[in-house]
């Protein structure tokens, strides 16, 4: 979560709240998507960090 705060912010640094409101939202999506395909009890945290590129390819990459 750390890293992809930092990474956004660097993009957008005079934006605080909203930057890290999606933080937050792309973090959650990324989990959801992991509880989906392992369940709750088999989840890590790689395998969220691992799922952070679907929010791009399902929401950033329909939009171009």
């Amino acid at each position: 979560m750390a890293g992809l705060l930092g990474g956004l912010l660097s993009q957008r640094p005079d934006n605080l709240l909203d930057i890290a409101s999606l933080a937050v939202y792309i973090h959650g999506y990324a989990a959801d998507i992991a509880r989906r395909e392992l369940g709750e009890t088999s989840m890590r945290a790689t395998d969220v960090s691992n799922r952070l590129g679907y929010f791009y390819r399902d929401f950033v990459s329909k939009k171009n």
